[in-house]
């Protein structure tokens, strides 16, 4: 299967509510595309869901160093720290 195929079986799951098993495909693309932003987004997105916080700013902060441009990569790390309790961190 391709990354491309794991994060649709990842979305579906979502859409779902089933949110472990949209982690784990979102993981199993990861592995075949480690610096996937779309992929990163959506796990860390996900993890903030499950409130693992560290989790979703470790993705946060990997698709800020692959994707600095994309607005998305901002908001996800914002998302975790808001759930870590850093809101000062947070707002920059």
């Amino acid at each position: 299967m391709s990354a491309l195929e794991f994060k649709n079986k990842g979305n579906q799951a979502l859409q779902q509510g089933d949110t472990n098993k949209a982690i784990e495909y979102y993981s199993k693309g990861l592995e075949i595309e480690p610096e996937n932003p779309e992929l990163l987004s959506n796990r860390s997105m996900a993890y903030t869901k499950l409130e693992k916080y560290k989790e979703a700013l470790e993705d946060a902060e990997k698709l800020i160093k692959i994707k600095p441009d994309w607005g998305k990569s901002y908001l996800r790390k914002g998302m975790a720290l808001h759930g870590l309790g850093k809101l000062e961190e947070a707002k920059t």
